[in-house]
């Protein structure tokens, strides 16, 4: 029987107000660490655990693979969390200066823009996550998926307002990602949809399964 449950990392150092250039090697705080170790006492042993390249993912994944040292492991490189901001400008400044600066993304509200080469744009994001949606319906067995806040958001967000067809033909169309970005924003504004907490479970077997049937 297939099981896929979504996982958020454990509380990293840039959650507790944090500022890293480098958004993939940010590490767990002392709590976090901590809170992989409990997460531990509550989950089954499964088949498979995929982290992300995001380093807040392994280290939350780490005493689980240590715990049942025969778990399949598997580095899935798209999973990991929306980058998006350029967070070198704001090492020397305040946290609320960066999230001053985070919130204007989202009030801006445009798909396409792209602070820095190496960043994605929000179209990018969303097509990665949908992609990655028929890849965890591949999956058999049981599966813990250790990734990230925004990600999981998107998720959900996807799957309440399509199935992988209709994601498919919709993004063809000239408005979609616009139009997509105002119902991700919706969702969360509204608490429709809420962030889960660090090591929160998510069961998305059903939900998969459905989006790509």
């Amino acid at each position: 029987m297939k099981k896929i449950f979504l996982i958020r990392h454990a509380e990293s150092e840039s959650n507790i107000g944090g500022i890293f250039e480098h958004n993939r090697l940010v590490k767990l705080s002392e709590t976090g660490k901590q809170q992989a170790k409990d997460l531990v006492e509550v989950l089954e042993k499964p088949d498979r655990v995929i982290v992300s390249k995001f380093l807040r993912t392994q280290e939350t994944a780490e005493p689980l693979l240590l715990k049942h040292k025969s778990i399949e492991t598997h580095l899935w490189l798209d999973t990991h969390e929306f980058d998006y901001l350029d967070r070198k400008q704001f090492i020397d400044k305040s946290k609320e200066e960066f999230e001053k600066y985070a919130k204007q993304f989202w009030i801006n509200e445009d798909p396409f823009v792209r602070y820095l080469e190496d960043k994605e744009t929000f179209q990018e994001f969303a097509d990665r996550v949908h992609f990655v949606i028929q890849k965890m319906n591949l999956l058999s067995g049981t599966n813990y998926i250790f990734t990230h806040g925004l990600f999981i958001m998107m998720f959900q967000t996807l799957v309440k307002f399509y199935s992988y067809k209709e994601y498919e033909l919709a993004s063809k169309e000239e408005n979609f990602y616009k139009i997509l970005m105002k119902k991700f924003n919706d969702v969360f504004h509204s608490g429709e949809i809420t962030q889960l907490k660090n090591t929160e479970v998510l069961n998305v077997t059903e939900l998969v399964q459905e989006y790509c049937k």
